[in-house]
C-alpha cells in the first residue's frame, strides 16, 4: 500500500491542493510510466474504493483507492481528486500518485482527514470519474468529554446531579422542584482555545432530553448558572444548566446537546451517560 497526504481539515477550505473547476468538466488525467524499454504500455482499470458510509464530526477517517494494471508493462498511476463539501464548490484536494506492476493491483491510502460540519463529502477520482460520499454526522460523547467546536471553542457537559431543591439564589429563597419533577442540574465547561476573545453559546443553545423528550430549562433557579458571553482567551466558564425532568428520571434517560450554524456549516455534539 502506497500513502500520500491528502487532506487536513474539511471545513472552510482544503488544505493540500489548490481550487479545481467543477469535477463535472474535468479532463481525466492518467500517467503511465513504462519500465519496460517502451517494448509495452500500462493501462489502468478502477477495481474499487473503500470509504466510511458516515464518520462523526472531530473524527480523523481516510478512504482507500485501489487500481489494476492490466497492460503490458509497469506503470504509474496518477489522478486528481476532488472534494465537495457541503454545498460548496468542488476543489482539487490532492492527487493519487501509485506504481503498479503489469498485471497487478495496488491500493493507495489517503491521510486521515477530520471533517468540522455536518453533512455529505463528495469526492471524485477524476480519471475514472468515479464519485462516492461520507456523510458526516453530530459527534456522540460520554459526559465529561469535551467537543472542540470550530469556533475555538472547547464545550463540555461533564455531568451533573438530580436535587429536589436548589440552594437559595440572590433573592435569598432556595427553589423546590415543580410538583412530580426534580431539577437535573447539568455542569457546563466552556473553554476558549484560543488567544483572542470569544463569544459564548447562550444556555437555551443546551437542549436536555428525557427519553427523546425536551425539557424545560429554568435558569433563574440556580445559585452559580451558566452565563453567555464574551470569553478571554486561554481561560475558563463553568456553570449549571437547569432543568425540570420527572421525578424518578435516571441518568441513562438524559441527553444533553448542542448545535449551532455558523458561516462555513452545521454543527452538533450529544452527550448521554
Amino acid at each position: 500500500m502506497q500513502r500520500r497526504a491528502f487532506l487536513g481539515t474539511l471545513g472552510a477550505t482544503v488544505v493540500g491542493g489548490c481550487a479545481g473547476n467543477d469535477g463535472s468538466d474535468a479532463d481525466p488525467t492518467t500517467t503511465a510510466t513504462s519500465t519496460d524499454g517502451g517494448r509495452g504500455s500500462a493501462e489502468f482499470e478502477f477495481v474499487g474504493v473503500q470509504a466510511p458510509d458516515s464518520v462523526q464530526l472531530n473524527v480523523p477517517e481516510s478512504f482507500t483507492v485501489t487500481v489494476r494494471n492490466v497492460g503490458s508493462a509497469d506503470g504509474t498511476f496518477t489522478s486528481p481528486i476532488r472534494i465537495k463539501v457541503g454545498e460548496a464548490e468542488w476543489r482539487t484536494a490532492g492527487e493519487i500518485s501509485v506504481s503498479v506492476p503489469a498485471g497487478e493491483t495496488r491500493e493507495w491510502q489517503s491521510a486521515r482527514f477530520v471533517p468540522r460540519y455536518l453533512g455529505p463529502i463528495r469526492f471524485r477520482l477524476v480519471a475514472f470519474d468515479e464519485q462516492w460520499s461520507t456523510q458526516v454526522t453530530p459527534r456522540t460523547l460520554d459526559f465529561g468529554t469535551s467537543y472542540d467546536a470550530p469556533t475555538g471553542l472547547r464545550l463540555n457537559v461533564l455531568g451533573g446531579s438530580f436535587e429536589t431543591e436548589l440552594p437559595a439564589t440572590t433573592n435569598g429563597t432556595s427553589t423546590a422542584a415543580p410538583d412530580g419533577e426534580t431539577w437535573a442540574v447539568m455542569r457546563l465547561d466552556v473553554r476558549n482555545r484560543l488567544q483572542e476573545p470569544r463569544p459564548t453559546p447562550e444556555a437555551s443553545a443546551f437542549v436536555l432530553e428525557v427519553d427523546g423528550e425536551r425539557r424545560p430549562q429554568h435558569q433563574d433557579a440556580s445559585d452559580d448558572p451558566y452565563e453567555s458571553g464574551s470569553l478571554d482567551g486561554r481561560t475558563v466558564r463553568r456553570g449549571d444548566l437547569v432543568y425540570a425532568v420527572p421525578a424518578g428520571t435516571r441518568a441513562g434517560g438524559l441527553t444533553c446537546w448542542w448545535e449551532a450554524s455558523l458561516a462555513n456549516g452545521d454543527v452538533k455534539a450529544i452527550w448521554t451517560a
